[in-house]
Formats: C-alpha cells, sequence, structure tokens
C-alpha cells in the first residue's frame, strides 16, 4: 500500500488484494512489477487487466501439496476432474528431484482405508514402480 500511496496510484482494499491473489499469494516483485506495468500503460485496473497478468496458478503449489494432489487424484469431490496426464505431468515437474521422494514417503497412506486383495496388489506394484524409477 505504501506503493501505491508513493506513486499516486488509486487502487481500492478490495482490487488490492485481488493483485496480492493473482501475484501467487504475495509474490512482492510480482505486484511491483504490475504495479509499474500499470502505471507506465495508464491502463484501468480492474479484474480484466489481474487476468491477463496473473500467474499460472499450476505453478503456485509447493512440493508437498503437489505431492498429495498425486497420491490422492482419486478422492476429489465430484465436481473436480480427474487430472489428466498432462497435469500429472505438470505436478511432478514442480520440482523432479524432491517429488518423486514425497510419493515414495507417502504412497502407502492413499491405501490407508482399503484393505483388499487388489489394493495389497496395488501397493505391491506401486513399490516396483518406484524401485524401477529409484
Amino acid at each position: 500500500m505504501g506503493i501505491v500511496e508513493s506513486e499516486g496510484l488509486q487502487i481500492g482494499d478490495k482490487m488490492l488484494e485481488q493483485l496480492i491473489q493473482s501475484s501467487g499469494g504475495g509474490d512482492l516483485r510480482q505486484i511491483i512489477n504490475i504495479l509499474q506495468m500499470w502505471k507506465n500503460q495508464h491502463r484501468n485496473f480492474g479484474e480484466s487487466f489481474l487476468a491477463g497478468i496473473s500467474k499460472d496458478e499450476s505453478v503456485m503449489i509447493n512440493n508437498f501439496d503437489a505431492a498429495h494432489k498425486l497420491l490422492n487424484c482419486g478422492e476429489k469431490p465430484l465436481d473436480q476432474q480427474y487430472p489428466t496426464f498432462r497435469q500429472k505431468l505438470d505436478l511432478f515437474f514442480i520440482d523432479y528431484d524432491f517429488i518423486p521422494l514425497l510419493v515414495q514417503e507417502a504412497y502407502l497412506n492413499s491405501f490407508q482405508n482399503r484393505k483388499e486383495q487388489e489394493d495389497l496388489e496395488a501397493m505391491a506394484d506401486a513399490a516396483d514402480m518406484i524401485s524401477i524409477g529409484d
């Protein structure tokens, strides 16, 4: 808000909150860049402006949330679509050194309430694929 005031920009609290959210949840460098671009272009600062410059939400996720989404893709609410192969790759490549370790650490937890024979076979298959990947 200090930068907004010192630059003489007119942004309401609600729009500033939307700016913060569109920048990746508070990326200060991104916010400053957006404010500078807005001031230099003398454009209307609104939701349509923010929509064009917002960060891609798929890269705004941390490693732990990415591993959780990979392991719990079958437990999503019905209104969400099952992730595509491309979406799964995007989650993996958030940190391709660390995500496999998180998956290896927690894959058994994704089976915690399932105790059927086919579930045990799926766990064994997962362990085999993890060892091959290692």
